[in-house]
């Protein structure tokens, strides 16, 4: 059905189960989500047909009964026995675990959700219809149906940008906004002081600034100059000050990242170990477990060089945020050179 996590494990929610939870906790969120959110939209974001079949479901309960919020008892027994979904959970006890969770997601309002799900799901559509048009315009010879459904994938694409219903200038700060900000200027941003003050002069105007925290901030350099040391300098620095940092390694096996990291906290290059005594290899292990032991979770590690592009980044790192642990302070991804090749 969907990626839930049971009793006992780290719970991971998709957007759409605020949908969900609204139609059995507030009222008009069910007749909100059938008259403006379309269910071939519900699901479409993850791929997940078990979320379509369920919001399926519920306005088709909401259709026959009427009931707005739903009466999540009665919601259960019609699962059973109008649909399929309860065999696909695992039996009742698999329903109960399903409903207990929407039942405790902290909600949003409906027309939030709604307007996420439609713009989401637009969105989607129109990366799709691109990659088709782009294979199609890309093509040395095309034919009249292929000229045809050019024109057609160009006006699909138009279309769904219209359907936002976006205001483009939404996001334009003017004067008399800025005016309103002038005294909170003086409130310094959350800054994340590097080890590097000229740096963070550079970047924060003063040697205690560094990175501001939400930023997103790129490193770019040819290949070999040291983008991932001073990624992995940043990281050492930072958690051993307190942060909390997620790396996540596109560009190295996990043993070869590994061993570098045990390279810098320890001073001593763990690829000569053939040529170091015992007893410098047992300090520096010792010293190297004292430092990790002490980092705890505020390091955390994706090793996945494999992947030669970020295609399922943006999905992990979105589940991690929902699933309402401890956020990081700071994420680090490399390297950026797999993303452009």
């Amino acid at each position: 059905m969907s990626n839930v996590a049971m009793e006992g494990e780290a719970t991971v929610l998709p957007l759409e189960y605020n949908l969900f939870a609204l139609a059995f906790k507030q009222p008009g969120a069910i007749s909100h989500f059938a008259q403006t959110l379309p269910t071939e939209d519900v699901g479409l974001i993850d791929g997940n047909v078990g979320l379509n079949q369920f919001y399926m479901a519920l306005c088709d309960f909401y259709d026959k009964t009427g009931l707005d919020p739903i009466d999540p008892v009665a919601f259960k027994s019609w699962l059973s026995v109008e649909t399929d979904i309860e065999v696909a959970l695992g039996g009742t006890a698999g329903v109960n675990t399903y409903m207990d969770i929407l039942n405790s997601v902290e909600l949003s309002t409906p027309e939030a959700v709604a307007s996420i799900l439609r713009l989401r799901a637009n969105k989607k559509r129109q990366i799709e219809y691109a990659s088709e048009l782009k294979d199609l315009l890309d093509k040395k010879e095309v034919t009249e149906a292929e000229k045809t459904r050019i024109g057609l994938l160009t006006t699909m694409i138009r279309t769904l940008g219209d359907q936002t219903g976006q205001d483009p200038l939404g996001t334009v700060m003017t004067g008399d906004d800025l005016a309103d900000l002038a005294e909170s200027l003086w409130d310094l941003p959350d800054f994340m002081p590097t080890q590097f003050p000229e740096l963070n002069k550079a970047l924060g105007y003063t040697v205690k600034g560094g990175i501001v925290k939400g930023t997103v901030t790129g490193v770019l350099a040819p290949s070999g100059q040291g983008k991932s040391t001073f990624a992995k300098c940043l990281t050492n620095h930072w958690v051993k000050n307190g942060y909390r940092v997620l790396y996540v390694n596109y560009e190295e096996v996990a043993s070869h990242w590994n061993r570098i990291l045990m390279t810098q906290i320890t001073g001593t290059n763990v690829y000569l170990g053939e040529e170091l005594d015992e007893l410098t290899k047992l300090h520096c292990t010792e010293t190297f477990k004292e430092e990790m032991k002490s980092w705890g979770h505020r390091l955390m590690v994706r090793h996945d060089p494999e992947t030669a592009y970020f295609d399922d980044l943006e999905h992990w790192i979105r589940e991690i945020i929902s699933a309402g642990g401890p956020m990081p302070d700071a994420i680090i991804i490399d390297t950026i050179q797999s993303m452009f090749m």
